[in-house]
């Protein structure tokens, strides 16, 4: 049977985590796999577990989860981002490191992240650079299947506009006739936003305007100074669960392409 992995440690992040991990595994027809890693011999975990599991790991903390993510049947981690809402931005040390490693989906949950956490409506931000919409949907609807509305956020910024477009609006039409052609008649009817401006800022208010329940960004796994600040600004203001796919995984997800930069 598909897993989520669900990694839990004694932050205020480990609640809203099994919650995300429970929302995602019944959108999957999936079971809750609740790890926590033991590295103290004596280290205690104290999350109110509410009837799940929670399988003691032991050793370093990104190699255990590594180790248990790879697994064929894993098919999506979940882990908190921090550990407090005034933690290390935009993500804790343990988080960065898994994510910049792992070759599956992630998904990052704030620990303010407002419970019960619900899959209801996913905001799918893809940028300039996307040729293959496609299959990001796709890849978004194997994980979370058809049920939560979809909306899909396109930004450019304004160097990506070339001068001569003085008609927006025909150029907006011709980007949704475009990208429905690729999509096909499956997604026809799914919400399209096309903007212009700073990406961040842009994805969390239509995340907010959209009243999204998870923001889905493809990545390069770069989270250095300078590189995937589209990425790391989002990380670090969204309140809401972030589900990350490495761009250059193998498989389906390789395909993925979105706001990498």
């Amino acid at each position: 049977m598909t897993r989520v992995l669900a990694a839990v440690d004694r932050s205020a992040a480990a609640t809203p985590v099994l919650s995300a991990a429970a929302a995602l595994a019944h959108l999957l027809g999936a079971e809750v796999d609740a790890v926590h890693v033991r590295e103290a011999p004596r280290s205690e975990l104290a999350v109110p577990a509410a009837g799940v599991r929670i399988r003691v790991l032991k050793g370093s903390v990104v190699d255990a989860l590594l180790a248990a993510a790879i697994a064929p049947d894993v098919a999506v981690v979940v882990m908190g981002a921090r550990g407090t809402p005034a933690g290390r931005t935009p993500a804790g040390r343990t988080a960065i490191e898994l994510a910049q490693a792992l070759a599956k989906p992630l998904v990052l949950v704030p620990p303010d992240c407002p419970c019960p956490v619900q899959v209801r409506r996913v905001l799918a931000a893809v940028d300039s650079a996307t040729a293959r919409q496609s299959v990001l949907l796709r890849t978004l609807e194997d994980l979370v299947g058809v049920e939560p509305e979809m909306t899909v956020l396109h930004v450019r910024d304004d160097a990506s506009i070339p001068a001569f477009e003085d008609q927006p609006h025909h150029a907006r039409q011709a980007w949704e006739r475009a990208f429905r052609r690729r999509t096909g008649a499956r997604h026809g009817k799914v919400p399209l936003r096309l903007r212009t401006g700073s990406a961040a800022d842009l994805i969390i208010a239509t995340a907010h305007e959209s009243e999204a329940d998870m923001i889905a960004l493809a990545w390069g796994q770069n989270l250095s100074p300078g590189r995937s600040v589209v990425v790391r600004a989002v990380l670090e203001r969204s309140t809401i669960p972030v589900l990350l796919v490495p761009s250059e995984a193998p498989g389906p997800v390789n395909e993925v392409v979105g706001l990498s930069r």
